[in-house]
């Protein structure tokens, strides 16, 4: 059985390059079909997204000897890390402002895919949650330890004693009902 990335495991390079390709495909992002390749760096590709706090970039430059590439880059930490690269044999200045439309496209998909599924990507440190009348707050708390998850849990209870308060630990995915 296949682990789902994401869900059950974190995505990595080559994971989440995959989804962004799919989805791309989906929304027939042009010059998609005009690529020689689409790849995640071989190097890179076993790497883990295990929080949430990156975006993508693209750069599009003609190749040294031939084609057009578009590389991607995951920005986190206030560096930039290549993890994949777009070719296409094309050389013509119409085929570089296709590549760098596509390219401007994944970027677009690959955040908004980020903002919108951040959990997929929460995979370090603590979650504090509240849960009134059988329904979790959609804001919570992350916490780097659980030691400041048990507190940031013990404010939450004192500030809202009628609801319950829970800590996930973000590695495993449990969560407990914190008591006290």
């Amino acid at each position: 059985m296949n682990k789902i990335p994401g869900t059950e495991r974190p995505f990595s390079f080559l994971d989440f390059l995959n989804v962004l390709k799919k989805f791309a495909k989906e929304q027939n992002v042009e010059a998609l079909d005009s690529l020689d390749y689409f790849d995640v760096l071989l190097i890179e590709g076993e790497k883990k997204l295990e929080n949430p706090d990156f975006y993508i970039v693209s750069k599009t430059a003609f190749g040294g000897c031939e084609g057009i590439y578009s590389d991607f880059y995951i920005v986190w930490n206030g560096k930039e890390e290549r993890f994949a690269t777009a070719k296409t044999l094309e050389e013509s200045d119409d085929a570089f402002l296709a590549m760098s439309l596509m390219a401007a496209k994944v970027c677009l998909i690959a955040n908004n895919y980020v903002k919108h599924h951040e959990d997929q990507f929460n995979w370090k440190g603590f979650d504090v949650q509240t849960e009134r009348d059988g329904k979790l707050s959609p804001c919570g708390w992350w916490c780097p330890s659980l030691e400041n998850a048990k507190a940031r849990a013990a404010m939450q209870k004192k500030d809202c004693p009628d609801a319950k308060v829970f800590i996930r630990d973000n590695a495993t995915r449990k969560r407990s009902e914190f008591t006290s």
